[in-house]
């Protein structure tokens, strides 16, 4: 976008999109508010304001821009601003707080057991993060429209990942596969263009995001993308868009490793297409399971693998076709007996 003539600015608060790994580059600027905290989306858009007001607005609003906004919030640690830290739930009288939960390793260690009771209020606690954050997103909206910036603009809002809150027995993220955590929400929202109120309810991927908006604004898309473009499917003209969707999740088995305590011990693969879900961790069998996702049940709940030995088959193999040819990634499928989870080999 930037070769193309657009305007590129960035606004983020996490460590994980720092300059120092490269998410930086094609820039014209890249800010970093406060990384890692949560309850700073006020400041991000503080920050988005000024460079709009004082730097886009006088000397640049002729040219088209690209606006990337990375917001910390919702996330542990589960601690929303008032009034959102009572907004649902006001009666709470146990020892659980979110600074007790912190990031979640005295729940996941088992120093902590909450109660049905405890879930209950750091689910309150979360959903009062995203009803924080929802405000200030507001407040960029109404901002962005003030300038005239939505008459014509493309609105992307996704995240990266949910969280866990004792599903399967796990807590936090960066442990699973399971659709807790790996289903985001995402929004595309274009004025006159996209049709208000469409429901895609076929899943994507976020590798999808960077084809989808070059296409949508004209510009070559990479052949070499592993994503595809959402353009036919959003405008109507591609009713069938059920291709396989994979993940991918790294194991951890060295207790020094910052993401250990969180981290599965083995690497996990998954694919899910046409309502089920397959996933393997490498060179254990033992993890192998198949789950249907439908509609009216979004979650993994019952593994049908025993029922479903030929969907089960066809998917393995998908997953394995998948990871050792379009990628570059590629891993041993299981059959060892060595239980040492490997690394994935980047090839050339």
């Amino acid at each position: 976008m930037q070769e193309a003539g657009y305007v590129t600015a960035g606004f983020v608060n996490a460590y994980y999109v720092w300059p120092k790994f490269g998410f930086g580059d094609g820039y014209d600027i890249y800010q970093v508010i406060q990384s890692g905290q949560n309850g700073n989306a006020a400041l991000v858009n503080d920050a988005a304001f000024d460079w709009l007001e004082n730097t886009w607005q006088p000397t640049l609003q002729d040219k088209p821009l690209f606006l990337y906004l990375y917001y910390y919030d919702p996330h542990t640690i589960y601690d929303p601003p008032p009034p959102y830290d009572l907004l649902y739930d006001s009666t709470y009288t146990g020892t659980l707080t979110g600074e007790v939960y912190n990031n979640g390793e005295r729940v996941v260690s088992g120093e902590i057991v909450p109660t049905a009771r405890d879930i209950e209020h750091l689910k309150a606690l979360y959903d009062g993060e995203i009803t924080n954050w929802d405000a200030r997103f507001g407040e960029m909206m109404t901002r962005l429209n003030d300038l005239g910036l939505l008459d014509n603009a493309i609105v992307v809002v996704t995240a990266d990942h949910g969280q866990m809150f004792g599903e399967h027995n796990k807590w936090t993220h960066h442990n699973s596969l399971y659709e807790e955590v790996i289903r985001v929400p995402l929004s595309i929202r274009w004025s006159g263009v996209l049709s208000p109120g469409q429901v895609i309810t076929a899943p994507v991927t976020t590798m999808d995001l960077t084809p989808t908006l070059l296409d949508l604004i004209d510009l070559d898309v990479p052949d070499d993308l592993s994503g595809q473009s959402l353009e036919p499917v959003m405008r109507g003209e591609a009713a069938d868009f059920l291709r396989p969707i994979y993940s991918e999740l790294s194991g951890e088995t060295d207790p020094t490793n910052l993401h250990f305590w969180m981290s599965p011990r083995y690497e996990q693969r998954a694919v899910k297409q046409s309502g089920l879900k397959f996933i393997h961790e490498i060179r254990n069998d033992d993890g192998d399971v198949l789950y249907e996702i439908q509609p009216a049940s979004q979650y993994e709940l019952e593994d049908v693998s025993g029922m479903m030995p030929e969907q089960t088959a066809l998917l393995r193999e998908k997953l394995y076709a998948w990871f050792t040819v379009p990628t570059n990634f590629l891993f041993t499928p299981s059959i060892h007996s060595d239980d040492t989870p490997p690394s994935p080999l980047r090839l050339p």
